[in-house]
């Protein structure tokens, strides 16, 4: 163990101690462990049994003299090993429970007590499986994922994109997409829900545009607060941005629904892509199109599994996909957009193949293509 490793311990040691009545009363135990060890008074008989003058007073030849001190001896050795094997026991004990300390939850709770397991942790699981990438590792990036500061669980969410054609000769589509949300605060925790959305500008005819957004509370009365005018949208360097904030706080569960209309334009971005900002719970994705020209095909995002399809069929033009577990910080979804016809101007490579993306082989080769 390097020199900083053991003082970083011992300060870890110092401040459990000034601050645990639970390590005072284990000293406690373990020192009354060995006295009241029975092994302790077999020491003393035999100690008591070696040196008392009493067999001094009896003749030099007087078989007394000769034999206490014998078995006085024996007793004092095997109460030494009695009571040593008793130490040794009382030792396991107590470095199992300053582990079991120095790992509980209320250690662990404090972030600097955190910070040293959890790089104890990854150092000695580097150093075993993973040698060679010992300099190279941050474990920085490997805590990303950790819960390290109060923030919002989403406990369900659920999007939903009706598609229809918004110019056909152009090959762009009308995306009227709805949200809905919820997400629980307890013991008077404040937190906001930050939405930011930036696509390119299409032009005149296509307006992305934020149709309703509303809060509301599972135990208030009367409509859902209306949010609309809270939207803000901005023009910048040829793109539309669209942003919102909403706080929420209290001890009750929030509903926030969001209906809104984007566009795909299947020459430029044949796609829309879904990458969670915070944990999520039941997620489900609806893909519905009137239209049997219109195909979708959705594929999961940097999941340790795949969305499980529960309703339609994927690279259709109507289904639905659920994830079962729970949604990190940076998974998410893609769905790619096809024409059964191909509307958009057709692109070849060297080779003559069609590789415009507004395709059924377009579709095709994305399906084959890994999860992300």
């Amino acid at each position: 163990m390097r020199h900083s490793d053991k003082k970083t311990l011992r300060n870890h040691i110092q401040d459990w101690w000034n601050n645990s009545y639970q390590a005072r009363h284990l000293i406690h135990m373990f020192a009354r462990a060995i006295v009241n060890s029975f092994h302790v008074w077999i020491c003393l008989i035999g100690l008591t049994l070696s040196s008392m003058p009493l067999w001094h007073k009896v003749g030099q030849n007087s078989p007394v003299n000769e034999v206490l001190p014998s078995i006085g001896n024996t007793i004092l050795i095997a109460g030494v090993i009695g009571a040593f094997m008793r130490f040794v026991s009382t030792t396991k004990f107590m470095r199992q429970e300053f582990a079991n300390i120095m790992y509980s939850k209320d250690f662990l709770s404090k972030p600097k007590n955190f910070d040293w397991a959890l790089n104890n942790l990854i150092e000695a699981s580097v150093e075993r499986y993973m040698p060679a990438i010992r300099r190279h590792l941050k474990i920085d990036h490997l805590k990303e994922n950790l819960p390290q500061r109060p923030d919002l669980v989403y406990k369900t969410y659920h999007q939903n994109f009706d598609v229809t054609w918004a110019s056909k000769p152009l090959g762009i589509l009308e995306l009227d997409e709805t949200m809905d949300l919820s997400v629980e605060t307890v013991r008077n925790h404040k937190g906001t829900i930050e939405y930011k959305y930036v696509a390119p500008d299409l032009g005149q005819g296509f307006e992305y545009k934020i149709e309703e957004l509303t809060l509301s509370h599972t135990d208030m009365e009367g409509p859902a607060i209306d949010k609309t005018s809270e939207v803000k949208y901005q023009e910048k360097d040829g793109d539309i941005e669209i942003t919102y904030v909403i706080e929420v706080s209290g001890d009750q569960e929030h509903i926030i629904h969001r209906r809104m209309k984007r566009y795909v334009k299947l020459d430029q971005e044949p796609y829309i892509i879904y990458s969670a900002l915070r944990y999520q719970l039941k997620t489900t994705v609806s893909f519905n199109c009137e239209h049997d020209d219109i195909k979708g095909y959705f594929t999961s995002l940097g999941t340790d599994r795949e969305f499980k399809t529960i309703g339609g069929k994927n690279k259709t033009n109507k289904f639905t996909e659920l994830y079962q577990k729970l949604l990190m910080k940076g998974q998410g979804y893609t769905i790619y957009f096809c024409a059964a016809q191909p509307q958009t101007v057709e692109k070849t490579d060297a080779d003559g193949h069609d590789s415009s993306l507004g395709s059924d082989a377009a579709l095709d080769e994305a399906a084959n293509q890994p999860s992300r």
